[in-house]
């Protein structure tokens, strides 16, 4: 089974509901079924606010999520000169959003990887980037060429990746066309490997 990441934006309505319920993170995006207790806990909890409610027991749908499949791995690579294999899972943790790479002094935009956990469990890390996070990537991302940091792949290094493709490239112009509609939009951004 391989491994792919999963992007989605959302409203700052309902990352704001989220963030505050991030217990829910599993049922909105349909890792765990909704069931009877979790309904009543959060009808309690919002009183009125039947509408918060909704926002979140609606779910989502597919096409609303970007997959760029395994491809993840490749332009986590080129775009942070990073094999996750050699670092810790706590990766995401310990570096910034954007920089420079002080190994190879190309860009590092940690547009894969990135942000901060909302849910663990199931199998899962969602992290998420705030609308602003979101911004300062799209800005990153917009200004880099992908030609700027394809030195990294003649380090000898990317020997090592078994995805290494040309048939991944399609998925970086979907992937910052997809930061950038969210940017555009005001929304934040739930990340995952699943």
């Amino acid at each position: 089974m391989e491994t792919t990441a999963g992007f989605l934006q959302v409203t700052t309505s309902l990352f704001d509901l989220l963030i505050k319920y991030n217990h829910l993170a599993a049922y909105y995006l349909g890792y765990e079924l909704w069931n009877q207790s979790v309904i009543n806990k959060i009808r309690e909890v919002e009183k009125n606010q039947w509408h918060n409610f909704f926002l979140i027991s609606s779910g989502l749908l597919d096409d609303q999520i970007l997959n760029i499949n395994k491809s993840w791995y490749f332009f986590h690579y080129l775009l942070t000169g990073y094999n996750t294999l050699d670092k810790p899972d706590n990766f995401n943790f310990f570096h910034p959003l954007i920089s420079i790479n002080k190994e190879d002094k190309l860009p590092f935009i940690n547009a894969i990887l990135g942000g901060k956990c909302l849910f663990y469990g199931y199998y899962i890390c969602v992290r998420y980037l705030t609308s602003n996070e979101v911004n300062q990537m799209t800005n990153a991302l917009s200004k880099l060429e992908l030609f700027d940091v394809i030195e990294r792949l003649d380090t000898g290094e990317y020997e090592n990746y078994i995805y290494d493709s040309l048939s991944d490239y399609p998925y970086y112009d979907a992937l910052v066309d997809y930061y950038k509609d969210a940017a555009d939009k005001g929304n934040a951004m739930l990340l995952w490997l699943n």
